[in-house]
């Protein structure tokens, strides 16, 4: 079973993480699947974490990444429905602030079209 579904829409991607668990061990197959979805480099990149319980600093990295690779075409990548679990670990590593979050992801796709 892959660990993300990508779905297209008008000038972005949808990106749904289907595990709980994002971990070291999950990066390499992570950044594989989304460097797919970005390759036609959709306006707006949309993560969304709902199903996700546990991240640990290696996939902060890949997010950090993401973040910079989208950033780079002048895209944006924004993360959506972030548990308890996974926002408390970001404010304490200090991600919150540097990185692009909404709490849906309409919210996320109405914020980039102009």
């Amino acid at each position: 079973m892959s660990m993300i579904e990508a779905e297209q829409r008008p000038n972005a991607v949808v990106v749904k993480m289907l595990t709980d668990e994002f971990e070291m061990y999950k990066v390499p197959e992570f950044k594989t699947a989304v460097t797919g979805c970005i390759e036609s480099k959709p306006a707006t990149v949309v993560l969304d974490l709902e199903k996700v319980e546990s991240i640990d600093s290696s996939a902060i990295g890949a997010l950090f990444y993401f973040n910079k690779a989208v950033k780079s075409y002048g895209g944006k990548l924004i993360l959506v429905q972030i548990g308890e679990q996974v926002d408390a670990i970001l404010h304490a590593t200090q991600s919150m602030g540097l990185l692009n979050v909404m709490t849906t992801t309409d919210e996320a796709l109405g914020s980039h079209q102009a």
